[in-house]
């Protein structure tokens, strides 16, 4: 017999009503207290607060070690040079609309360009700019915007840069000289993950890894390692060898079509992913061998890196073990290459010779 639409909603009704009777059943056994909405919203701004503030903390922290290697290594950087100042500026429109208060409220931020970091050491810090120092004109040309800013330091030529700064209320000029340093960008990642990586451009340092080296000199190893990736162009090597393994699969592909076998192109998906991840190892090697250089030659205390790398393997089990299929090097190997490395620089240094990583005849 069908069942009528009143009949329906009545059970419905008893469903409900039981879902209810459970949940009642299954509920709370304590008086446990309870924040009021106002208080919540100001906790919440709170933690927000806080986050930001240990962010730019982090960000300051991994700029300030790149910026020592960046200058430091400028003829390991295949040609890869810009002038640098060693200060990072930004203004409310860079934050997304919901920190813009807690910008304001932490750091200061307004409409105007300001300054948000500073490098130890750098050309900024060494003429005399401040955090919260606002550039209002590059060259002589006013600027509102960090773009403008961004675009005006990069289109000067020779010489000391003119910049005009406003500081609580009052408006002066500062020339400040760039330096050479390699370009690239570096920037901490909101990822809980033990990681870095390099573009070919820029790198990242997950805030897992910032959290994770417990020093200045093993974070400098770690940036080292990712400017050698960019240095000695593996992206885009393993975007060559990728091509290639996508072209020798395509003609299996194409063999296998002329034979009257589909394949929906999985001999050249399977060769793009193995070709691009054929030398991953190597580069990786690599990238451990001139990375020690980068740290090294920028001041940073190059001995504490087989003890990261045993660190990252208690950490991490299974980075132990020598995987046909793995990306990297086991943290065995790389501890004990870089024992190796460390004693080629210490000799270097010993003999007087140039720090500059041996290359094959």
């Amino acid at each position: 017999m069908r069942r009528s639409f009143c009949g329906s909603i009545a059970w419905a009704g008893v469903a409900v009503a039981a879902l209810v009777a459970v949940a009642i059943g299954c509920g709370a056994q304590l008086k446990s207290p309870r924040a009021e909405a106002g208080a919540i919203a100001a906790e919440r701004e709170r933690q927000r607060e806080f986050a930001l503030t240990e962010w730019m903390r982090r960000q300051t922290r991994v700029e300030a070690v790149a910026a020592r290697v960046r200058v430091a290594n400028t003829e390991l950087c295949d040609g890869d040079v810009r002038p640098y100042l060693g200060m990072s500026i930004g203004s409310s429109a860079d934050f997304d609309a919901e920190l813009r208060p807690v910008a304001a409220r932490v750091l200061g931020a307004d409409a105007k360009p300001r300054i948000l970091r500073l490098s130890p050491g750098q050309p900024a810090e060494q003429v005399g700019l401040q955090l919260g120092d606002a550039i209002v004109s590059v060259d002589g040309e006013p600027v509102s915007s960090t773009t403008q800013v961004l675009a005006r330091v990069a289109a000067h030529r020779e010489g000391a840069i003119r910049l005009g700064v406003e500081r609580e209320g009052r408006e002066e000029f500062v020339l400040v000289t760039p330096i050479a340093a390699c370009n690239y960008g570096v920037v901490a990642v909101a990822d809980d993950d033990v990681n870095a990586f390099a573009d070919g451009e820029d790198i990242g340092i997950n805030t897992g890894m910032i959290r994770f080296t417990e020093s200045d000199d093993e974070l400098a190893i770690v940036i080292g390692h990712e400017f050698a990736h960019n240095a000695l162009g593996h992206r885009a090597r393993r975007t060559t060898n990728s091509v290639l393994g996508a072209v020798l699969g395509g003609l299996l592909d194409v063999g296998a079509g002329i034979l009257g076998v589909g394949t929906g192109g999985v001999f050249s998906k399977t060769g793009a992913g193995l070709m691009a991840g054929a030398f991953s190892k190597d580069f990786e090697r690599e990238a451990d061998y001139l990375g020690l250089y980068f740290a090294s030659r920028a001041g940073y205390d190059v001995g504490v890196a087989p003890d990261f790398w045993r660190r990252i393997g208690i950490e991490h089990p299974s980075n132990v073990e020598s995987k046909y299929l793995a990306m990297h090097p086991s943290t065995p190997e790389r501890a004990l290459s870089l024992e190796q490395v460390i004693a080629e620089i210490r000799a270097k240094r010993e003999a007087g010779a140039p720090l500059e990583p041996t290359r094959p005849e």
